[in-house]
């Protein structure tokens, strides 16, 4: 199979369609009923929907960072703010290492290129069930020398057909990053009671724009967010303990087609910047590995 072709897994009335560049979800149905918004194909440019953001997610402040003594730049890719965005392969090939009817495997060397020389070898597995979908993540470091490294997705949720700001999120979450608006990059850490956009006891998203990088309890069961529309369906979005970060967006996206038509939730192991602070960022010796699964399960939303 050409790695450029579109693949579909289904499991009943479950169906979900597939890229094998960047290995991208470009699309969920549950019994007909589309739960991911996007443009259905793969396009970056238009808010990397469905994107696997690896070996970093967010943005790298300049795309410079130093990682044991040595400085290192990556290309410059977010022409907004002057950053490297979403790590190195939403865009690039990846192998289909395995499939049946309702799974598919995706893997790829990651790096090995300027501004990240290491070597990480990834696994993306999606998995289709009677409710949903289950995402499984594995990494190895394949190099000589230490690697950092990072991992997130960027899932754009739509749980039925009422607007956007009528939509109810929930989830915890330990703090809060505040970010420059010039630069977008995160400035200081906050307490949740700070936070503007504090959804631990659920509420509407209203016509807020926002991007918001949130730090997650720690907890071995990982963290669970819901999403509801009272007019569709819940959507329940549980991301295991290696996710530490959750980022939030509201899908204020310049298309007009696509803007505030999802929210994404996209769980993250590391927060924005994490290659120059340090914050959560994972550092793979040679032969390490780790793992990390989230899944997204859908039901219908009681009638108020």
């Amino acid at each position: 199979m050409s790695a450029h072709e579109g693949v579909a897994i289904r499991f009943g009335s479950t169906r979900a369609t597939l890229d094998a560049i960047g290995a991208t979800l470009t699309g969920l149905w549950l019994d007909g009923v589309s739960i991911l918004a996007g443009p259905g194909r793969v396009a970056p440019e238009l808010g990397h929907h469905g994107a696997v953001l690896v070996p970093w997610p967010n943005r790298i402040a300049n795309g410079r960072y130093e990682f044991d003594g040595d400085r290192h730049q990556l290309p410059i890719n977010d022409a907004a703010f002057g950053h490297a965005l979403h790590g190195l392969a939403f865009d690039q090939p990846w192998a289909i290492e395995q499939q049946d009817s309702a799974s598919i495997t995706f893997g790829r060397v990651v790096g090995g290129v300027d501004g990240f020389p290491f070597r990480v070898q990834v696994a993306v597995t999606y998995t289709v069930t009677a409710t949903g979908l289950v995402c499984r993540a594995t990494w190895r470091n394949v190099s000589l020398v230490r690697a950092p490294f990072g991992i997130g997705f960027h899932p754009y949720f739509t749980p039925g057909p009422s607007p956007l700001a009528e939509w109810t999120l929930q989830f915890a979450a330990a703090s809060h990053l505040e970010s420059n608006p010039v630069t977008a990059i995160p400035v200081r850490r906050r307490p949740m009671d700070e936070a503007e956009f504090d959804f631990r006891d659920g509420r509407e998203l209203g016509p807020h724009r926002f991007s918001v990088a949130y730090e997650l309890p720690t907890v071995s069961a990982g963290e669970h967010i819901t999403l509801a529309d009272p007019a569709g369906l819940t959507l329940s979005i549980n991301a295991s303990a290696e996710y530490r970060w959750l980022q939030v967006f509201s899908g204020d996206l310049p298309d007009s087609t696509l803007s505030r038509t999802g929210v994404a939730i996209e769980p993250q192991t590391c927060p924005p910047n994490a290659f120059v602070t340090g914050t959560d960022l994972i550092v793979l010796e040679p032969g390490e590995s780790g793992s990390a699964t989230w899944s997204v399960d859908a039901e219908s939303s009681p009638r108020s």
